[in-house]
């Protein structure tokens, strides 16, 4: 059945496209700090990002990456 609900997955204003990186904890910290600065997330969730990849790692292949806490 048709969902009628339009609010989006994933706001525009959330997702950093062609960002250069030295390595995946720095982007991982790039993209907690943007959300924190916005007031989504605490200063907690970059480390909770990171522990989630010893984990599973975001990477989804050709520079893309959907890291999350």
């Amino acid at each position: 059945m048709p969902t009628t609900d339009e609010t989006p997955v994933l706001d525009k204003a959330y997702i950093a496209v062609g960002c250069e990186s030295v390595d995946r904890d720095t982007a991982i910290k790039a993209a907690a700090d943007m959300l924190a600065a916005r007031g989504l997330v605490d200063d907690t969730y970059g480390a909770a990002m990171l522990k989630r990849e010893e984990t599973v790692s975001t990477y989804m292949g050709n520079g893309v990456a959907l890291p999350h806490g």
